[in-house]
């Protein structure tokens, strides 16, 4: 038989189990100290009857003497429970001894305590036997050659202690049921809402991403809601950005595709739709130019990805230095640009390929919609490196501003509205403040990091 390991049982019995654990021993012990106390208290109480007895004996007190005595009547009889036996000159001088009520226990019991007598040293000392169910309880007090032994005889009284016995087993067998009715009531509150993530969590997964899944909680379980709620949101827009990107891309290729299959079906009949055979493939090259564009920020979009998917580690690179490589490669396209660079020696501790890819993707940006320069700036300002990137075309609308850095949004020169967006998620990983800003006579975008 394969036991069940403890992580696998039900989230009831792991409760039970931990309240039990906790009140079956409280109350062994405490049943164990109980009956401790009880004999305790029970030869505490017959002692001080004995003492009492004594000091009513040594004054001569035989009966509850009004005011004067320091007894009340139920103390009084207890004390009057008490039997002596009185010794002087080593010679018992009386003896009271009930020996009708505990006929054959007499001799015993005088032989123990004379025993007893004969051995002690101390002035006065407590002592207590058990025979045939009865308990002496019985005090020597000695002085020289005379002394006294004061004995009181009770029986063990078993069922007193058998009673308490049997209300501590029924109080332990009433607090494990207990304990398994609560352990069931907290397991039901807790995996209630566990299985309700549960379903939530399964309808997540099969692509239902519009019912919510936060619980009305403010425990550990809600914030768990509100997290797995959290990712049903993000997983929703990932989904609508998706599908948007397909949507997007199906528009974009068919244009350029159904272009260049034309163009390249009319050349191969002789046809030129442009009016000559240089003009007509420099319209398929230049719809093919455009695929590529699509092509590369795609692969850029599924290379950021990776990155994402993937722990990096920060290194020191120059700030100047990749803005400088990236220029060198991307305005090679744009001869009739002209590139200006005002740049200081910045140094960084920062993610070097995401802050390359947004280098380029600004820099592409800026050649696309300059009109005759691109001015790229890199520097500090209070105490803080920045890339500046400003070219000299037309500014941007307005309204256009607040979604200028969303998928697919693209300016009166924007070929695939990936590129903006592109910058904002390395932006954003890489935790720079990316700004945009219309000036007098051109359009700067600004990192800072």
């Amino acid at each position: 038989m394969k036991w069940l390991r403890l992580r696998d049982m039900p989230l009831a019995i792991k409760l039970w189990i931990v309240i039990a654990a906790f009140v079956i021993p409280c109350l062994i012990i405490m049943s164990m100290v109980f009956n401790r106390v009880l004999v305790y208290t029970r030869d505490e109480t017959v002692f001080s009857s004995i003492e009492k007895s004594q000091a009513i004996l040594e004054q001569g007190q035989t009966q509850v003497q009004g005011s004067e005595s320091q007894l009340i009547p139920q103390e009084y009889d207890a004390v009057m429970s008490v039997y002596h036996v009185g010794i002087v000159n080593r010679q018992v001088k009386y003896m009271t001894f009930p020996t009708s009520k505990f006929e054959g226990l007499s001799i015993k019991f005088i032989d123990v305590m004379g025993t007893s007598y004969s051995k002690q040293n101390a002035l006065s000392h407590k002592y207590k036997i058990t025979s045939n169910g009865y308990n002496l309880y019985y005090i020597i007090a000695k002085s020289d050659s005379n002394g006294v032994i004061s004995f009181r005889v009770d029986t063990t009284n078993e069922t007193v202690f058998n009673a308490a016995y049997l209300i501590i087993g029924l109080f332990t067998a009433g607090a494990a049921v207990i304990s398994l009715l609560l352990a069931l009531l907290f397991s039901h509150s807790i995996a209630k809402p566990l299985k309700n993530l549960e379903r939530a969590a399964a309808r997540t997964a099969s692509g239902d991403f519009e019912t919510p899944v936060a619980l009305d909680r403010k425990d550990e379980i809600g914030r768990l809601s509100q997290v797995i709620d959290k990712a049903r949101k993000e997983l929703k827009r990932r989904d609508f950005l998706r599908q948007s990107a397909i949507q997007y891309v199906s528009h974009e290729l068919k244009t350029p595709i159904m272009t260049i299959s034309s163009y390249a079906q009319a050349i191969n009949d002789k046809v030129y739709p442009k009016g000559s055979l240089e003009e007509s493939v420099k319209v398929i090259s230049s719809q093919a130019d455009r695929l590529q564009g699509i092509v590369m920020k795609l692969l850029t979009l599924s290379r950021l990805d990776y990155l994402e998917s993937r722990k990096q580690q920060l290194t020191k690179f120059d700030l100047a230095g990749v803005a400088e490589d990236v220029a060198a490669r991307v305005c090679a396209a744009r001869r009739d640009i002209e590139i200006k660079f005002e740049i200081e020696d910045v140094v960084i501790n920062g993610l070097w390929e995401e802050c390359e890819v947004m280098a380029e993707n600004l820099i592409e940006n800026a050649l696309r919609h300059a009109e005759s320069f691109v001015k790229i700036t890199v520097g500090e300002a209070n105490g803080r490196p920045f890339l500046s990137v400003f070219n000299d075309g037309v500014g941007i609308d307005e309204a256009l501003l607040p979604q200028l850095f969303n998928s697919f949004t693209k300016g009166e020169k924007g070929v695939t509205g990936l590129g903006l967006s592109i910058v904002r998620r390395t932006a954003e990983k890489c935790s720079v403040q990316i700004t945009v800003q219309n000036h007098e006579g051109g359009v700067e975008f600004k990192a800072v990091f």
